[in-house]
């Protein structure tokens, strides 16, 4: 909402205009319209500069926001002619008062003739007032009716009439009978259109942070050019995106603090995709997709992604370089929390906010087409150097970085590899630190609730060569994950014979929490040592057959425990020796339970 002294200023020939039609000495048959966009302060203007010069009385405000009869419009005007008459002690007799003004526009409700008398008190309390109908396209009365019933006061009671409206937001389906009506009702047309500048000074002049005003001043050229690219002139969302914006630089202004041109990049890409999101066009899901280099854009394209038409329309947003992940932005605009973990991680490795010798050259490389010449050689050079060391060892990182090499390779760039293909490349590379020992066991990366580093999206990742080495890289992974747990294992074994509380480790996901769900291990352990914690002293352990059936469940159509099926059948058999070997009854107890519990495993992977 537009404050009064900006309305003011720029508004001052409207001001000027309404007091000329208010004036007594000015006879009108018609009432004026106010045009303006949501947000632009047309209500503020209403109560600050219309009605605060109402010492007389004599200047009704009634809003037509969710008034869905015209009783609604007529109990407004009773409760503000007459105040004291409607208290709850008096409450019927306003009832009876609205009717009856109901009454002289065309409905007989009153009979009674004291009834008619109080008509003819409030209809002349009426006459020759100044009447403001606001909101008009809020109205739930169809638009024919209400201007039809406004009309009225204009020309039997000689009133003034302002009507308050955003033209574009009538519904559609009620624009003609609008414009018949509005032909007929209104004379004048006037718009409260303040100047973008002054706007945007004004919303500066109020944030409290600093930095976030100096960015918004610095920038407000480019700020006016993306408002007007986007077609909207909703001052609402606008002010609402500058405090999501100065709540931003306050949580992180210690980054911030190191780079203007940071904050700028923030600016231009919270205001364009805040105006699309709040004006209904683009959607939480498609801000969070949105592409973050010029390759994953050109795929986009090609796979005729709705939501690319955004990057096209707004020229001054650097769309591959939001600053904070797309998927924080989205959630800002959703629900209004910002997610200070994930932001803080992105913020700590962003090139532009980190000190030169902190930087991670396949970082700077991640958006290499943006770099100079120069910066790029260094980078090129400083990443080469890491990998002739082995240096880089994280999984997300090697796939990063391998991104990257396929996109240098498609522009016929290979200096990275030292003119190898990319391929043939990573793949001696990731033998190499797996034989070294080097290579990190973070199987994490490679679940499906896992994503790239600090949100960054993988260059190149739907092309065939990367899917191939990503799919190497994991396997090397996963050895060597399996190599470093073996020893582990006998632990967690002794862990779940002491508690039962430890077997819903076998389904849990989350192997960063030492959770096995959907990953398969267990075709390492003997079956000898699982099947004697199933059966102990003749006795079937059910609860820890029960985790092992909703460990399968659970993978039963991602199929990530395909390698521990065979061990399944192993398990079965072993179980049901040592069961055979054991005294009736418990002995067809035991077999009994077995089949119950290994016939629900079996249901979940197969018998073949």
């Amino acid at each position: 909402m537009i404050k009064h002294h900006v309305v003011k200023k720029t508004n001052q020939n409207i001001i000027d205009y309404l007091n000329y039609y208010f004036s007594e000495s000015v006879n009108a048959d018609y009432a004026i319209l106010l045009n303006g966009p949501w947000g632009s302060g047309k209500t503020y203007f209403i109560k600050n500069e219309i009605l605060s010069d109402n010492e007389e009385g004599n200047r009704l405000y009634i809003t037509l926001n969710g008034v869905s009869s015209i009783t609604e419009v007529t109990d407004q005007f009773f409760s503000q002619l007459h105040p004291r008459l409607s208290s709850k002690p008096l409450k019927y007799f306003g009832v009876i008062a609205s009717r009856t003004i109901n009454g002289l526009a065309g409905t007989d409700v009153a009979k009674d003739e004291n009834d008619k008398t109080l008509i003819q008190d409030l209809f002349l309390n009426l006459n020759n007032k100044i009447i403001i109908f606001d909101d008009l396209e809020r109205c739930l009365i169809p638009i024919q009716s209400i201007l039809g019933h406004i009309n009225s006061f204009v020309e039997h009671e000689k009133c003034k009439v302002l009507i308050v409206a955003s033209e574009k937001d009538i519904p559609k389906k009620q624009i003609r009978e609008y414009s018949i009506k509005k032909e007929k009702t209104i004379g004048k047309t006037i718009s409260l259109d303040p100047p973008l500048n002054e706007v945007i000074d004004f919303f500066n002049q109020n944030m409290s942070n600093s930095l976030a005003k100096r960015i918004i001043g610095k920038n407000k050229n480019n700020i006016i050019k993306i408002i007007s690219e986007s077609g909207e002139m909703n001052f609402r969302s606008i002010r609402s995106i500058f405090s999501d914006f100065e709540r931003i630089v306050v949580n992180f202004e210690c980054y911030f603090v190191k780079s203007d041109m940071s904050l700028t990049k923030l600016v231009y890409s919270l205001l364009a995709l805040g105006i699309e999101k709040k004006s209904g066009k683009i959607t939480y899901d498609k801000i969070c997709n949105l592409p973050t280099n010029s390759f994953n854009y050109a795929l986009a394209k090609a796979m005729n992604n709705k939501s690319e038409w955004v990057v096209e329309k707004y020229t001054s947003v650097e769309w591959f370089d939001p600053v904070i992940p797309y998927s924080s932005i989205a959630r800002i605009f959703e629900t209004g929390i910002i997610d200070k973990d994930d932001i803080t991680l992105h913020l700590q490795q962003h090139p532009l906010l980190v000190s030169k010798h902190k930087i991670q050259y396949w970082r700077e490389l991640w958006a290499w087409n943006e770099l100079t010449r120069s910066d790029y050689l260094r980078a090129l050079k400083g990443l080469k150097t890491q990998l002739e060391n082995f240096e880089l060892l994280e999984p997300e990182v090697i796939l990063h970085v391998i991104g990257i090499s396929l996109s240098l390779e498609s522009s016929n760039e290979r200096t990275l590899t030292s003119e190898e293909n990319t391929s043939t490349y990573f793949r001696r590379y990731i033998d190499e630190i797996s034989n070294r020992s080097l290579l990190l066991p973070d199987v994490a990366f490679f679940t499906e609730t896992h994503h790239s580093k600090y949100n960054l999206g993988i260059m190149c990742s739907d092309r065939h060569e990367f899917k191939e080495i990503k799919q190497y890289l994991k396997l090397a992974v996963t050895n060597r994950y399996y190599s470093t747990q073996k020893k582990g294992y006998p632990d967690f074994l002794y862990l779940m014979s002491q508690s039962p509380k430890e077997y819903t480790r076998l389904y849990e996901y989350g192997i960063e929490e030492s959770n096995y769900g959907g990953f398969p291990f267990l075709h390492l352990i003997p079956v000898g040592y699982f099947s004697h914690m199933i059966i102990s002293d003749w006795k079937c352990n059910g609860a820890l057959l029960s985790s092992l059936v909703e460990r399968y469940s659970r993978d039963l159509h991602s199929k990530n425990l395909l390698e521990e099926y065979l061990w399944v059948k192993k398990l079965k058999k072993m179980t049901y020796n040592i069961a055979d070997r054991a005294e009736e009854p418990q002995k067809t107890q035991l077999l009994n339970r077995l089949q119950y519990y290994f016939n629900l495993i079996e249901s979940n992977i197969g018998n073949d």
